[in-house]
């Protein structure tokens, strides 16, 4: 009996360290799984980042292309520069204009006063 209560032990004593083993699998295996889960999530918001990012992207190049060209900004300033010499030709055109106008319209008024009262010039 001594002989078979110790193939006993042994028996129980394998079949316990079975059951540990395969408790000790099923928690890795979860664990693993809870790992790989966390894992594919942080991958997810990692792509929808990088989603995002790729559309701010696109948008700040389609701005970029409709940007004028550094010659188109060149013309633009060129043809500013000529109609303020435009404007300043036309400015000085008025006041040389400025003197006579004010004549003619105070001889206007004189002579819408004389006729007023009747008076010939």
């Amino acid at each position: 009996m001594i002989g078979s209560v110790t193939l006993l032990q042994w028996v129980s004593a394998v079949g316990s360290l079975a059951a540990v083993a395969i408790a000790a699998i099923s928690i890795l295996r979860s664990a693993r799984k809870v790992e790989t889960d966390l894992l594919h999530g942080r991958i997810n918001m990692a792509k929808e980042k990088l989603d995002d990012h790729a559309e701010r992207l696109a948008r700040i190049e389609v701005g970029l292309e409709n940007l004028p060209t550094k010659e188109m900004v060149g013309k633009l300033e060129t043809t500013l520069a000529y109609v303020r010499g435009q404007g300043d030709t036309i400015n000085a055109k008025f006041d040389g204009f400025s003197g006579r106008i004010t004549r003619i319209e105070t001889a206007v008024e004189q002579l819408v006063e004389n006729e007023l009262r009747g008076q010939k010039p």
